[in-house]
């Protein structure tokens, strides 16, 4: 419960634009807090988005099995809903 309503306000925080002023309001919020991600599947997500590189690629990077890896990637799209690299690229647009 504590969890969630964190995250509800993180995401009121991150997107509520009033009396910004002249500053630029946030456009997404850490992945961690708005999916609840570990520091390692926000280490993956991170590379998911940013290369194109094949899943063994990205094991022996991080230094874990692909096995491992493919754990990963469907705990991240189970916790953002995406279906794919690309859906999880669009998380991060606006």
């Amino acid at each position: 419960m504590f969890s969630e309503n964190l995250l509800k306000e993180a995401h009121t925080v991150a997107t509520d634009t009033a009396g910004a002023g002249d500053r630029t309001p946030v456009e997404r919020i850490d992945p961690v807090i708005e999916y609840s991600l570990t520091p390692r599947e926000k280490e993956v997500f991170e590379i998911l988005v940013s290369t194109e590189k094949k899943n063994q690629e990205i094991a022996d990077e991080l230094g874990i099995s692909r096995r491992q890896l493919q754990n990963h990637i469907s705990s991240i799209y189970n916790k953002t809903g995406a279906q794919s690299r690309a859906g999880l690229t669009q998380l991060t647009k606006n």
